[in-house]
């Protein structure tokens, strides 16, 4: 008996864990981003680029 395409799932709607996917280079852009607005020392932004990375890769 054949499936209906739209009973079949989606590797792009299967989230379950709550993380979406977003390309490395826009993941590293973010990251600049959010850390620059919430820090002005260096190092403290370099580590919480490092965090914000880690949580978004890590499964």
């Amino acid at each position: 008996m054949p499936v209906h395409r739209q009973e079949v799932s989606s590797t792009w709607d299967m989230a379950k864990d709550g993380k979406h996917w977003f390309a490395p280079h826009r993941q590293q852009a973010l990251a600049e981003r959010i850390a620059a607005r919430r820090s002005k020392l260096k190092p403290e932004r370099k580590a919480l680029q490092a965090r914000l990375l880690a949580k978004w890769r890590g499964k």
